[in-house]
């Protein structure tokens, strides 16, 4: 528009000069005119200076508004995100929760078996140390009665050595003399003999008793456990002693997971209580719409440069 303006200007000048009158009146009719095309010029590019002001006026208004609208929207998905961070923590707080709550009553639910299998076990131990309490008293008895047996045999020999010490005499004559063995010498070699049978009688008995005792407990272990043989009684037993002890190792690391868990929900409701309590910063980052908000406001920045770089120019004009 200035240039021209000044084309114009250089326009009507090389005019003048080749249209130079010759008198004083026409050369003052002349520049006359030019003034007032000039003064025209002048005031129409006044008029579109003043129309471009206007509309750079207009176009800051908007970006104005432009501005505060983007700013309206940034602080509105800050608020979303920040309520969707909050949700899904609470969510996630939830899942861990119930996830816990199941786990505890899973192993809650596994010590109370374990719990009734050690009372069943506890149940057949005592029935066993009865039956061997009883048995003990049945070997008891069986001891008296033969001690009592064994005081009345012994009394017996007494009396017959007793009957027997008037005819020593005699024997140790004979037997100096040089003649057969005595009945009554015979006679002792045969009772201290009987004495020794009947005492090796009375220990294989012992023995049979206490072999028939350990065969009717081993009889009673299979028809409780019902069981086939006794080896496999055994590997039974070593095998739930083995289960036994990886259950309790089992118990002892599900009682330090579940309190490793109980302080990590504890920690996560005090940051839920923390960050209940503050605003949350906005997180740009994180919002796939703020890089297009960015592009946005730097095309208006970058427009409202240009429109104020135009103005100033104007200005110095």
């Amino acid at each position: 528009m200035v240039s021209e303006f000044r084309g114009f200007v250089t326009d009507l000048k090389l005019t003048n000069e080749l249209k130079r009158p010759t008198s004083k009146a026409e050369r003052m009719t002349q520049w006359m005119e030019s003034h007032a095309g000039a003064q025209a010029e002048l005031a129409k590019v006044r008029a579109e200076g003043d129309w471009v002001m206007i509309k750079i006026e207009m176009e800051k208004k908007e970006l104005d508004a432009t501005l505060q609208e983007i700013q309206m929207a940034k602080a509105q998905i800050a608020a979303i995100h920040a309520i969707k961070l909050h949700e899904r923590e609470r969510k996630d707080a939830l899942t861990i929760q119930a996830d816990e709550n199941q786990r505890a009553t899973h192993m809650a639910a596994t010590v109370e078996a374990t719990h009734a299998e050690i009372a069943a076990i506890k149940q057949r131990d005592a029935a066993l140390a009865d039956q061997i309490r009883q048995l003990q008293v049945d070997i008891n008895d069986d001891q008296a009665t033969y001690l009592a047996a064994k005081k009345q045999l012994t009394d017996q020999l007494h009396e017959c050595h007793k009957q027997q010490g008037h005819s020593q005499s005699s024997d140790r004559a004979r037997q100096s003399g040089g003649g057969a063995a005595s009945p009554t010498h015979v006679y002792k070699k045969k009772s201290n003999l009987s004495w020794l049978r009947a005492r090796n009688k009375v220990c294989l008995v012992k023995r049979t008793e206490s072999l028939e005792q350990k065969k009717h407990l081993l009889d009673t272990l299979l028809h409780t456990s019902k069981l086939p043989h006794v080896h496999v009684f055994w590997e039974k037993y070593h095998v739930q002693e083995a289960d036994k002890a990886a259950l309790c190792v089992d118990i002892e690391r599900q009682a330090s997971e579940n309190a490793a868990m109980k302080v990590k929900i504890q920690q996560l409701e005090a940051e839920k209580i923390k960050l209940q309590g503050h605003d949350l910063p906005t997180m740009e980052g994180l919002n796939p719409y703020c890089q297009d908000i960015r592009n946005e406001a730097k095309k208006s920045r970058e427009h409202t440069e240009k429109l104020v770089a135009e103005a100033k120019q104007l200005d110095n004009l």
